[in-house]
């Protein structure tokens, strides 16, 4: 029989004993809480970049849906040009809002330059097309700007830039107008000269080299003139 001391001495033993054993558990369990915890942290970081991902993919989607009813489906052939109904009978908005029929200049050599205020080559394109218009005046060639844009943008846009010949808007449908005129991808800038009674002469997707407007004017006038 222990006598009360022993009997504490042996129950302090004990618990020592049990104490160190827990703390070396612990201490062996460490390393596996640090790696499930990790695990943890990187199937969180999975989740979170799956579902960045999927938003993503999701607003892709819901702006080309957003588009697509604006934009005319690109071929892969090259679009069948309009009649010249069809091209007379476009309408657009010029800077006051007031609608402007483009067989306002039928019967005459025509220039439609498709543009926007975003688009960097077209702003820089636009002085040549000012010297153009300025070089071979109103009777042998007009030249219109169709804008990818509402009519409230166009009047600062031509007066900070110093533009005299018509500036109208067409917003998406100006995008439409041009793919139906040969810019099959809706690039711009994109110019069509057009005959007086209403086909397509000529065409050219991106900024006009020097000089190439004069070059299809002359070119056009002695074809209606041999």
């Amino acid at each position: 029989m222990r006598t009360i001391p022993e009997y504490y001495c042996g129950a302090a033993k004990t618990a020592r004993g049990s104490l160190a054993g827990l703390a070396k558990a612990q201490a062996g369990s460490a390393p596996l809480l640090s790696i499930l915890w990790a695990m943890q942290n990187r199937q969180h970081r999975l989740y979170w970049t799956l579902g960045l991902a999927l938003l993503a993919l999701a607003l892709a989607f819901g702006i080309r849906s957003w588009f697509a009813p604006r934009l005319a489906p690109a071929s892969a052939e090259t679009p069948a040009l309009p009649p010249p109904e069809r091209i007379y009978g476009a309408e657009f908005d010029d800077e006051d809002g007031r609608i402007v029929a483009l067989a306002h200049w039928k019967g005459k050599l025509l220039l439609l330059n498709f543009w926007a205020t975003w688009c960097v080559p077209c702003v820089s394109e636009m002085p040549a097309l000012q010297k153009a218009q300025d070089e071979l005046g109103e009777g042998q060639v007009s030249i219109v700007g169709i804008g990818a844009e509402e009519s409230r943008a166009i009047k600062p846009f031509r007066i900070a830039h110093g533009l005299r010949f018509p500036l109208l808007a067409g917003s998406f449908e100006s995008l439409r107008a041009a793919q139906a005129l040969g810019d099959r991808k809706a690039e711009l800038p994109f110019t069509v000269l057009v005959s007086p009674d209403g086909h397509v002469l000529r065409s050219h997707v991106g900024a006009l080299p020097d000089g190439e407007v004069q070059r299809w004017v002359a070119e056009a006038t002695r074809h209606a003139n041999p």
